[in-house]
């Protein structure tokens, strides 16, 4: 059981580098799954603090754009801002979903290991 699960976490971890250039797939969730496939096996390399952190790097910024949008009511004169200001986070975003996704990658090993 417990090679099945090394391996669907390998396989997570390559699905979330990818995920860091394909914008269909989730990079960093998928990555922090293949943890939680580890943290299933016997080995349990993990604390349930380290889980709880990466979780809440995972979840936070979801719910900060949720509340975001649902309290945004922007007027037309702060579109070009806003514009920038994706364009700005759609760059800086690639690169942090790519950096989370090998930081995933770095605990994954040391764990095998």
């Amino acid at each position: 059981m417990d090679t099945l699960l090394i391996i669907i976490g390998i396989i997570l971890l390559i699905l979330g580098i990818a995920g860091s250039f394909v914008p269909v797939l989730p990079g960093p969730p998928l990555s922090y799954l293949s943890l939680l496939m580890l943290q299933f096996t016997s080995y349990h390399p993990f604390s349930a603090r380290f889980l709880v952190i990466f979780n809440g790097i995972i979840v936070g910024p979801f719910l900060g754009a949720l509340v975001g949008e649902i309290l945004a009511g922007k007027q037309s004169g702060e579109a070009f801002k806003a514009a920038f200001g994706s364009f700005l986070g759609f760059l800086a975003g690639s690169f942090m979903k790519l950096a989370l996704s090998l930081i995933f990658v770095y605990y994954f090993i040391r764990a095998l290991v």
